[in-house]
């Protein structure tokens, strides 16, 4: 089969050349359809980025005011600090007496009787010294190696022991001598320092 057209060779080009135009027209048509959906869609994430960094300045501002109002009490801390380190320095490294002298009660054996104890601390050295009355050289000798073992005490030594006769009781007089261990500073009551 043949196809056959009787219209003008003129009309037939212009026909096709209005078809191409029309087809042409859709393309950019769609093509604009296109670009303007990739625009909006842009537009959108723009705005919403750009709301989110200005939500972000804002906390960032209010970060900054926080900040600024926290530097009063940093030089309030700052002086707590310089306080505490002076009161620390003038206390020095004391031993803690009553946990010394709660220790060597706590270890004294009933057989012994503390006559006087006397536990000093100066320039960094401590000293002891516990004069007493013991029933025998043993229950001394045994008490000696209780009070090596106490923590704060060191170098503990039975200066002499005596045998003595009281109210018609046979004892043993005896002198102890030891050094004391530097405590660990000054420390605010109820906590570790600062």
């Amino acid at each position: 089969m043949y196809s056959v057209s009787l219209l003008p060779n003129h009309y037939i080009l212009q026909n096709q050349a209005r078809k191409r135009k029309d087809k042409l027209l859709k393309i950019s048509l769609i093509a604009m359809c296109v670009l303007f959906a990739v625009y909006s869609a842009v537009l959108v994430v723009h705005t919403a980025k750009n709301n989110e960094l200005k939500t972000l300045q804002k906390e960032n501002q209010m970060v900054m005011d926080q900040i600024s109002s926290l530097e009063d009490l940093t030089a309030l801390n700052n002086s707590i600090n310089e306080i505490y380190n002076i009161a620390k320095k003038a206390a020095g490294n004391n031993p803690s007496w009553e946990k010394i002298i709660v220790d060597i009660g706590n270890s004294v054996p009933e057989t012994i009787g503390i006559i006087s104890m006397e536990l000093s601390y100066k320039d960094g050295t401590g000293t002891g010294r516990i004069q007493g009355l013991a029933l025998d050289h043993n229950t001394v000798s045994a008490w000696l190696k209780s009070l090596s073992e106490l923590s704060d005490i060191s170098d503990i030594k039975c200066s002499f022991s005596t045998q003595t006769q009281e109210d018609a009781e046979d004892f043993v007089k005896f002198e102890v001598t030891m050094s004391l261990k530097p405590g660990s500073g000054y420390e605010i009551p109820g906590g570790n320092g600062v």
